[in-house]
């Protein structure tokens, strides 16, 4: 049975987990109408910047500190020293970094962007807030590998509040100005650093232990490389539209991808709460190979999503003009729904996914998005040409579209893959036909009338397929009732 203490763990975790996820969308309306949409674009293009950094300054090492409470154990001594290494390593890549940007930023952007972009202040500002968030996150996985909830919860909580505030604050001082957006996440991410700092130091010595950091090494370089090529594959794009268009179309762009995000956050969240159940089916029986019972959980998730992407394109018109006033980002609407129907694959990448996490063959991640990020910043690169931004969309879509295919090819001589192909590939193919097909009627048909026609398609095509399945749900309802 499932314990209260569990679940209330679980949901704090869960909450503080998407507490920064949450600060973006309350900004987002205060950052469209304040800023300009050439700062907002900027501003997109800076944040990619911070993203990227990040991860360079921890090397994946937060992924080593999730585990090592567990792999020491029973050796408190090696612990200490070995979490002070990994801290003591963040510090150092944090400052020869921090010094190189210092020297070689202003080259670096003078060679990928336009004259629109300059390294300093707001580039610089940006790789510092990289260092600071990332030496939060290293402590923040530090508290959950520890079983600390409440202080992982507390610490986003007041990172959560440190970014709002000084972020709002900052915005209308400086109006119209990115000096409010970056000091805003500067000055948060300095707060949350000196907070996880002090943590470290009160439990953990400096320490630089070569044998252990070698073993961080050697797990944490091929997480870090994946890290590299998916923000390659979920930020890159930005930077080819920059170079290649007007930053009211990036300022579009980025807005409509960011109207899909809560799609993803919540595939995340929904494939988070049923491998536990899907992981258990498998290690009590043994398994290698697909079950009808597994496969309700993937045909399932594929069914909700289905419905929820037309479903969030006929609600999301409606919501933002309550409070986004510029009409000029009213443009993104029209892409939204070429944005949102790629993530109607996601169970099929999933099914693969979870095989690689349960049998630990992360090694192979790195090479999977090394070709689907080479595939997608190639195609993006070749289609921007000719199509312009509809170019980068479609793109995406198609890398999308063969992400599991790909994952396939390198789990396949682990598992013994078998579900129901209609559910998992062929009604998420031609919900995409038909997606395709009624978008070139968004300039003659009002969008309601196309995202209601691809709802009431889904909804259609969902009854049809899943009959049987939604009886026997129903037939289990009523017999509860009564």
């Amino acid at each position: 049975m499932i314990s209260g203490k569990f679940i209330k763990s679980s949901f704090l975790i869960t909450l503080g987990n998407s507490l920064p996820l949450l600060s973006g969308i309350v900004l987002l309306p205060f950052y469209i109408n304040v800023l300009s949409t050439e700062h907002f674009a900027e501003l997109a293009i800076y944040i990619s910047i911070t993203f990227l950094l990040q991860l360079f300054f921890g090397f994946g090492l937060e992924t080593y500190m999730s585990i090592i409470p567990i792999k020491f154990k029973g050796e408190p001594s090696v612990l200490q020293k070995g979490i002070g290494s990994l801290f003591t390593m963040t510090i150092v890549m944090g400052l020869i970094l921090s010094l190189t940007a210092l020297v070689t930023g202003n080259s670096i952007f003078n060679l990928i962007f336009n004259n629109n972009f300059h390294f300093f202040p707001f580039g610089f500002l940006s790789v510092i807030t990289a260092f600071f968030n990332q030496f939060f996150k290293l402590h923040n996985n530090l508290l959950l590998a520890q079983q600390e909830v409440r202080k992982y919860f507390w610490a986003n909580v007041i990172n959560f509040f440190a970014t709002l505030f000084i972020s709002l604050i900052g915005l209308f001082i400086y109006q119209d100005s990115l000096w409010g957006p970056i000091l805003g996440r500067f000055l948060s991410g300095f707060i949350i650093f000196i907070l996880s700092f002090i943590g470290f130091k009160k439990h953990y010595p400096f320490s630089w232990q070569i044998p252990f950091l070698k073993d961080a090494l050697s797990f944490s370089v091929p997480m870090f490389i994946f890290f590299i090529f998916n923000w390659a594959m979920n930020y890159y794009d930005r930077i080819i539209i920059e170079n290649n268009m007007s930053l009211t179309e990036l300022a579009v762009y980025d807005f409509a991808t960011k109207c899909t995000l809560p799609l993803e956050f919540l595939q995340n969240g929904l494939f988070a709460a049923i491998t536990p159940l899907i992981y258990k089916i498998w290690s009590e029986q043994n398994l290698k190979k697909s079950t009808p019972e597994v496969n309700r959980y993937f045909n399932g998730y594929t069914a909700v999503f289905l419905i929820l992407i037309p479903l969030s394109c006929l609600v999301i018109p409606l919501l933002v003009p309550l409070v986004i006033y510029k009409e000029a980002y009213f443009e993104s609407f029209k892409y939204i729904g070429l944005i949102a129907v790629g993530y109607s694959f996601k169970a099929y990448y999933f099914i693969y996914y979870a095989v690689v996490l349960y049998y630990h063959k992360t090694k192979v991640l790195p090479y999977v998005y090394l070709i689907l990020a080479s595939l997608q910043i190639g195609l993006m690169l070749i289609s921007t040409q000719y199509f312009g931004l509809m170019g980068i969309i479609i793109s995406t879509l198609i890398i999308k579209m063969i992400q599991p295919i790909v994952m396939y090819f390198f789990t396949r001589t682990e598992f013994e893959f078998s579900f129901n192909k209609l559910k998992i590939i062929y009604l998420p193919i031609i919900f995409t036909c038909v997606v395709l097909f009624t978008y070139h009627y968004t300039n003659m048909v009002s969008l309601y009338w196309i995202y209601g026609f691809q709802l009431l398609f889904v909804l259609t095509a969902i009854y049809l397929i899943y009959k049987n399945e939604l009886i026997f749900v129903a037939n289990k309802f009523l017999k509860k009732k009564h």
